[in-house]
């Protein structure tokens, strides 16, 4: 029997995949929507903050009391994050293998828009920020002083954490430097997801660049409230 006439396995269809454009593109955007939906759910919970210190202190108890979701949906998060990088680089390399010699246009870039362009750079940025963030409130690496101390009812005070740490002018900055970074970043992502399966044209174009970016400044503006809050002492 011939190679062509021998059954596909389904390590030919990864190989076939991970070599395709159009593969790592799909698998570019079902990472990004994954990681949306992860980032939504975070976004509620943290949000829990302004119903006061015993609902967010809730919160992350039913989190922390569950070990086996906590730690589940933290490898998830880097497997898709993790994915999600190796198909950005693995794209980049088929692109520049099949148009070796670079071309400028113009108009062209005259008509990206500062989130299309800085789509690597702000990976990067929100791939630091994710690490300060985890060092910062999960790992209690940064800022240790303000770790969580546990209450008379035997749960974290986690508000008290988090209110403290935003009262620091630098900490609420970097905050918003890094989740306005994110809503940069799915600006444009929504927009070239929708590109990939190929809702693109005169109907579709527009209303996907419209999307991504209420999505994104949306998500942003949310997750900005918080240090904001807290840097102005809204937050007690």
């Amino acid at each position: 029997m011939s190679s062509a006439s021998q059954p596909a396995t389904a390590g030919t269809y990864v190989k076939r995949a991970a070599s395709s454009s159009l593969g790592m593109k799909l698998v570019m955007a079902a990472s990004g929507l994954l990681f949306y939906g992860w980032l939504i759910l975070h976004l509620v919970g943290n949000l829990s903050i302004f119903a006061g210190r015993l609902t967010m202190n809730e919160y992350a108890h039913l989190l922390h009391s569950k070990p086996a979701l906590l730690w589940g949906q933290r490898i998830a998060l880097l497997a898709i994050v993790a994915t999600h990088i190796y198909t950005g680089i693995r794209l980049a390399q088929i692109n520049r293998a099949a148009r070796p010699q670079p071309y400028q246009s113009p108009r062209k870039w005259r008509q990206a828009t500062l989130a299309s362009r800085s789509m690597l750079v702000s990976g990067l940025v929100v791939l630091g920020f994710l690490a300060f963030h985890l060092a910062h409130f999960t790992g209690n690496v940064i800022l240790p002083e303000f770790a969580p101390k546990t209450n008379v009812d035997g749960i974290l005070d986690v508000y008290s954490m988090v209110v403290q740490s935003f009262r620091i002018p630098w900490v609420a900055a970097l905050y918003i430097v890094g989740v306005g970074t994110i809503g940069l970043h799915l600006s444009h992502a929504v927009w070239s997801s929708t590109q990939t399966l190929g809702l693109n044209g005169p109907k579709w174009t527009p209303m996907a660049k419209t999307l991504g970016f209420l999505l994104g400044v949306g998500v942003a503006a949310l997750f900005c409230l918080i240090p904001l809050a807290g840097v102005l002492q809204i937050l007690k």
